[in-house]
């Protein structure tokens, strides 16, 4: 039925700084702008524009890029694993007469592994006019460098360069050349960059069966001729629609040896740079509260007493302290009916009148603006609706899973996490799910899923305790749990937040359906990748834990890294993330 996790182991962004000034009437003058690590130089000499952009960052890769008249685009890139400071000059010969934009570009953790970009002009004089040299490139092939296999949400955006699913528009622009000039164009599949399985060699996408895929019109080697110099025209790169990771490079040139002679070597032929392909998944982050009951006794709108099944924790006005500050959330009991709490955003603040201990009711400020409802079976309270104290502090209000570690445990297999939530993600407080046939952590986390049946939506909840697990995936839907007080009961304060962000992972990871061959309910019998002393993420519960049942400290120090050993029954969870068929729903 379920996942089962057990205590014995327990874009490119668009951000821009100020820009500079163009400069003119100086040979070999510097521009320098730095902010998060960054700094971007840009100069010239005569027609030639010299750029280098230099970073420190972190993470489990590290990119910095230049690209030239792409604006907001990374252009030619270095990628490190190892992430230390890392400097990346380049250069562009024969620029036309006029303004030129050079972009900067970096990548790591402390971007999400989003490439955040700088935009510099700077101008190419008359004076500094390209001559017609042959060493003066014809034409310059332009595209973004990422590029998603679906984009399901109807309010998000595409990658830079991209507009539909699964492709890339590919521009080319004469720099000098007569119209109809013929080139050569030639797709090719370079080395994986992932973390996993190197070193890596070319050829190695994963999907090589979809129609079309790396092609330009089921091409992969192309003949056309160039516009007029100055002017563009544009191709359509077909990329996979399910292999994230899979990549794809674009080199051109005047020689037809480019596609007749496999022996012909290119050092400056025009060039695409890396166009890779990701997933994007929206994550819903829901909470419990701390400190709340079930609501026994059904009540519609204007009602100002409720019955509770506790009233431990609420607290009613005493002299000049006011009584607690309370919120009441309703979802239906099936998943995906409309779910609303009060008081929402405008509405007059709700707080305990008055408690009563023996008949376990609670007294309200003022009348409630909607109704709210008791279980319809005594037997299933968690299918109740629910009332929490609330400070106004979501960590101490509400057991919260830590998703901190998602962004760049998914990046690992060319997965984004966008954050979705359109409200606070409240969810009723319940001690302890025992039901034996596990349909209360099933139905109470499917029914507070606010996007429930959306596709490529995943949601994590954090609760209070389940037995004697650390969390639960819910098996055939995309939610998981992560029992946080059962998590803070078993580590000391500053390895909680760890301890819960590495639980949460190991929930999450589950959501995508791995380790399927081992046949130990999604879990796996495998090393850690990049440190094999260590055990691969997605071990089961008794592996998470010594001999007396205490936690290794393995799992709360931050690190999230999966498997990768093809000799194993399911090589990776990483693999099994990359291939995963889309939507998950």
């Amino acid at each position: 039925m379920r996942a089962r996790f057990l205590q014995r182991a327990r874009a490119s962004s668009g951000q821009r700084r100020r820009p500079l000034l163009a400069m003119s009437g100086v040979l070999g003058f510097l521009l320098v702008t730095s902010a998060s690590a960054q700094e971007v130089s840009v100069s010239k000499s005569s027609n030639t524009i010299y750029a280098t952009v230099s970073a420190s960052l972190t993470g489990t890769e590290c990119c910095v890029s230049l690209g030239l008249d792409n604006p907001g685009v990374p252009g030619n890139s270095a990628c490190t694993q190892s992430c230390p400071s890392a400097t990346f000059p380049f250069s562009w010969t024969c620029n036309s007469v006029g303004t030129h934009t050079v972009t900067g570009c970096m990548l790591g953790s402390e971007t999400n592994y989003e490439y955040v970009c700088t935009d510099q002009t700077i101008e190419i004089l008359d004076t500094e006019r390209a001559q017609p040299s042959p060493t003066c490139p014809l034409f310059d092939l332009l595209a973004g460098q990422k590029v998603l296999t679906h984009l399901f949400d109807p309010n998000d955006t595409y990658p830079v360069g991209q507009v539909k699913d699964a492709e890339m528009p590919i521009t080319i622009r004469a720099r000098r050349a007569d119209p109809g000039t013929t080139i050569y164009l030639q797709v090719s599949d370079p080395p994986d960059t992932s973390l996993y399985g190197t070193p890596h060699s070319a050829n190695d996408n994963y999907d090589v069966s979809t129609t079309n895929v790396g092609t330009i019109g089921g091409q992969s080697q192309i003949t056309m001729q160039l516009p007029a110099s100055g002017q563009t025209t544009s191709l359509v790169l077909t990329t996979t629609p399910f292999a994230a990771g899979d990549n794809y490079r674009i080199v051109g040139s005047i020689d037809p040896q480019l596609l007749t002679n496999p022996a012909f070597q290119c050092t400056d032929c025009p060039d695409s740079g890396i166009i890779t392909a990701w997933k994007r998944v929206y994550l819903e982050s829901d909470r419990m509260f701390r400190k709340g009951a079930m609501l026994t006794a059904s009540v519609s709108a204007g009602a100002t007493e409720i019955d509770v099944s506790s009233v431990s924790g609420f607290v009613a006005p005493k002299g000049k302290s006011p009584g607690s500050s309370i919120v009441l959330v309703h979802a239906p009991t099936q998943p995906g009916g409309p779910i609303y709490y009060e008081p929402a955003p405008g509405d007059p603040p709700l707080t305990v009148s008055s408690v009563n201990k023996n008949k376990l009711t609670i007294k309200l400020s003022r009348p409630l603006i909607h109704g709210y409802f008791k279980a319809p079976d005594p037997a299933q309270p968690w299918l109740a609706d629910g009332v929490g104290v609330v400070t106004g502090v979501m960590n101490t209000d509400t057991y919260s899973s830590n998703t901190s570690l998602l962004s760049s445990l998914f990046a690992q297999a060319f997965v984004e996490v966008i954050p979705r939530s359109s409200d606070p993600g409240y969810v009723p407080y319940y001690a302890n799910f025992l039901d034996p046939s596990l349909q209360d952590i099933l139905s109470d986390g499917l029914r507070w899923f606010r996007n429930y049946g959306k596709p490529n939506y995943i949601c994590s909840i954090g609760g209070a305790n389940s037995g004697t697990n650390l969390g639960d995936r819910l098996i055939n839907n995309r939610v998981a749990w992560t029992w946080v007080a059962k998590v803070e009961s078993l580590v000391s304060s500053g390895n909680r937040a760890n301890l819960n962000g590495e639980s949460t992972s190991h929930e999450m990871t589950h959501v995508w359906d791995v380790n399927q061959l081992f046949n130990n309910m999604g879990h796996c019998d495998q090393f850690d990748y990049g440190n094999p002393s260590l055990l691969c993420l997605m071990r089961p519960g008794n592996d998470w834990s010594d001999s007396t049942g205490t936690v290794l400290p393995q799992f709360y120090d931050g690190r999230v890294m999966y498997h990768y050993n093809i000799q194993a029954l399911d090589p990776s969870e990483f693999l099994n993330i990359r291939t995963h068929a889309e939507p998950l729903q």
